[in-house]
């Protein structure tokens, strides 16, 4: 019996270890170096900011971005001109607006926003889902609201805005991946199936095997323009009168005339 329960102690205390160590890694993972942190501030401000005040804080995990999102809201109750501006936005069914720095470490990195109707976000409880598009260098791309309300519950939308008010956020992320590329030759077989319209380069080797089928008309025709070139340079000249002659030919002409 002694050994029995010294095993089974032995037991429970190796599945304790195991199963604080698989903890440990596993948080380590989620949201560890291998994260990023960012704060989202929405367009109702407080007393002690401008136009935005923070509202949540983001941890993406680099790991597995696709399935490992966490939002935090940051404030515990609103201040009561919150509460009025929000509530004047719902009556008015204004846009909602958030709002993020595109690079978390660099406070002067351009914002990053997104937009819904108030309305929407409120006949859904104020249950938001968020999508965030990372770049290739883990930086902030683009966010966007995938909250999905019909419009004409925000026509009827009664809700009332309360200090209170707990915003329950979803989300997820997603990185860059390769699109098509488009081809740099055409898939379809050169000189057939081509559609209407499509004007196709001819090849390297097409256009050279062009020029060897097709040769300059200097190389088609030099029979015929060798003879006529070497006759206009090498041709016979004219034939010039000896003085004899001349002299012959004068007086003839001129008993002629006296005749």
């Amino acid at each position: 019996m002694r050994w029995s329960s010294i095993q089974s102690l032995l037991v429970c205390v190796l599945l304790l270890i195991t199963s604080q160590r698989a903890f440990a890694s596993t948080d380590s993972i989620k949201y560890g170096e291998s994260a990023i942190s960012f704060q989202i501030e929405h367009n109702v401000p407080s007393e002690s900011e401008g136009d935005f005040s923070v509202r949540s804080r983001v941890d993406i995990n680099l790991e597995d971005p696709n399935s490992k999102v966490r939002i935090l809201q940051i404030f515990s109750s609103l201040e009561r001109g919150q509460v009025e501006k929000l509530q004047n936005m719902l009556v008015a069914s204004e846009l909602y607006t958030i709002r993020a720095r595109s690079d978390p470490s660099d406070p002067s990195s351009p914002y990053v926003y997104t937009s819904i109707p108030l309305c929407m976000l409120a006949s859904a409880n104020f249950r938001e889902d968020l999508s965030f598009h990372l770049t290739e260098d883990k930086k902030l791309l683009g966010m966007e609201y995938r909250t999905f309300t019909p419009l004409d519950k925000c026509s009827n939308n009664q809700n009332i805005v309360t200090p209170d008010l707990t915003i329950t956020s979803y989300g997820f992320a997603l990185e860059p991946s390769l699109g098509p590329e488009i081809p740099k030759e055409p898939n379809f077989a050169r000189g057939k199936n081509i559609p209407p319209g499509v004007v196709v380069e001819p090849t390297k080797e097409e256009q050279k095997k062009a020029a060897e089928e097709n040769p300059s008309i200097l190389r088609k025709y030099w029979y015929i323009i060798l003879p006529i070139l070497v006759f206009t340079l090498f041709g016979a000249e004219a034939p010039q009168t000896s003085p004899a002659t001349a002299s012959a030919s004068g007086p003839a002409t001129g008993q002629q005339r006296r005749r």
